[in-house]
């Protein structure tokens, strides 16, 4: 089994992402070798707190007539995961050019997401800035959210 990468976002993103509200991460790389379309990557929400960040997201999930779905979150500056991966989501494809018109897209590089899971429990731990690998003790227990976040009974081995 590939080894599972980590993507740092800075909040609100990194939720609305584990919560498939924002479907498209925005970088100005495309990712390297350890992350490819169909692979799982985990969602860390970095620990910088940034209030331009959240009146950005608010404001486009509001010209999307979705700003009740986002507040249905029940995130806010404060209360939000700093410093944890707080889900995972399947990476569909890296495009330089927005799927129709999609206003999450910035670019240049769009990594658009699928299956996103968010994790009842967020899993505190650094970051880092591009891709990086989680440590076992980490992944072991983004097994454990991942199943009880998709309401499995067993532990996947």
């Amino acid at each position: 089994m590939k080894p599972i990468v980590a993507l740092t976002v800075w909040q609100p993103w990194a939720s609305l992402i584990a919560h498939g509200r924002k479907a498209v991460e925005n970088r100005s790389w495309e990712p390297d070798a350890r992350l490819r379309p169909g692979d799982l990557v985990a969602i860390h929400a970095g620990t910088k707190k940034d209030l331009a960040q959240w009146d950005a997201a608010i404001k486009i999930a509001g010209e999307l007539t979705s700003r009740r779905r986002f507040e249905a979150l029940d995130i806010d500056l404060y209360s939000a995961p700093y410093g944890a991966i707080v889900g995972v989501a399947t990476l569909d494809e890296v495009r330089s050019t927005p799927r129709g018109d999609d206003p999450w897209f910035f670019g240049p590089f769009g990594w658009y997401l699928r299956d996103a899971v968010a994790f009842k429990a967020p899993i505190r731990c650094a970051g880092s800035q591009g891709l990086w690998r989680p440590d076992t003790a980490t992944v072991e227990r983004m097994r454990v959210e991942w199943c009880r976040a998709t309401q499995r009974a067993e532990v996947a081995a």
